[in-house]
């Protein structure tokens, strides 16, 4: 990830979805300010999107469980609200250390969520001057009223109608827009080869918003493994649905004859499961 897009003053956060969403239903109280804090810190962090204590070399350095009790005047199981979080589709662990273990979180698509950060801090860099407030005021307000909001999104959730680039042309868009377009296309055919692998009609599957996020969590955890290669956490991917494919009891060659062959429940559903598929096929 590019350290440039970390150490921010803000971070976004989209009104509608905070207080209609998932997250305002689904999380507690404390889980829900504990979000925020994630959020704040992963702003902050040199890396943004990661809220880690560093690198070294090409190793995320987490923090321990105490680091994040840390920021709540109210206790929750950190643990328990983490397995929530990745379960929703708002983050991916990486967990290192022992016996002390260690949490590395990625915000799961900071880019596309919190890109206003940077298009905002250039126009910030331009000179205005007394001719020029009126022009820069009417320019701010068209935005707004095309659906360009300036205070930002926390939330993992899809928002509808915001193209990342309203004047129309898609040839020069930014480099981590075009890195969230390479990920959700080979998420894409990693999902068309699970339908293809495993025989499922593609007319009664529906490619979803969940199966979509599971599938790029488990993408990100591979190119992690793959020194951020895309290609080859693709092939990870490719692997794992090949170890689904090739387990009879999984296929349902099981006492009860039923079949555990889902994309966002017996594949992908977290991190431990992709790397059980993962370590099967060595």
């Amino acid at each position: 990830m590019n350290p440039k897009t970390g150490n921010r003053s803000w971070v976004k956060l989209w009104v509608n979805d905070w207080l209609e969403g998932t997250t305002r239903y689904q999380m507690s109280d404390g889980q829900r300010a504990f979000w925020i804090d994630l959020l704040a810190m992963a702003g902050r962090s040199r890396f943004g999107g990661v809220v880690c204590s560093g690198k070294d070399g090409d190793q995320w350095i987490g923090y321990p469980p105490a680091k994040f009790q840390g920021l709540l005047s109210e206790p929750i199981d950190v643990l328990k609200t983490f397995e929530l979080f990745e379960r929703t589709g708002k983050i991916t662990l990486q967990v290192e250390g022992e016996p002390l273990k260690l949490y590395t979180v990625f915000i799961t698509n900071w880019t596309r969520y919190q890109s206003e950060y940077e298009r905002q801090k250039r126009s910030r860099t331009k000179q205005v001057t007394t001719e020029n407030t009126e022009v820069l005021q009417a320019k701010s307000h068209l935005k707004t009223r095309k659906g360009y909001t300036t205070e930002g999104e926390g939330e993992g959730e899809e928002n509808q109608n915001h193209c990342v680039n309203p004047s129309g042309s898609h040839d020069d868009l930014s480099a981590s827009e075009s890195t969230s377009r390479q990920e959700q296309g080979a998420v894409l055919r990693a999902w068309k080869y699970y339908l293809e692998t495993l025989g499922k009609n593609p007319k009664l599957l529906s490619f979803t918003k969940l199966r979509k996020q599971k599938g790029l969590a488990r993408l990100r955890e591979c190119a992690a493994k793959a020194s951020g290669d895309l290609a080859k956490a693709e092939a990870l991917l490719r692997i794992s649905i090949d170890g689904l494919a090739k387990s009879d009891f999984h296929r349902g060659a099981n006492d009860r004859q039923k079949r555990f062959d889902s994309w966002e429940k017996n594949l992908f559903a977290n991190q431990e499961q992709l790397e059980r598929w993962l370590e099967k096929a060595e």
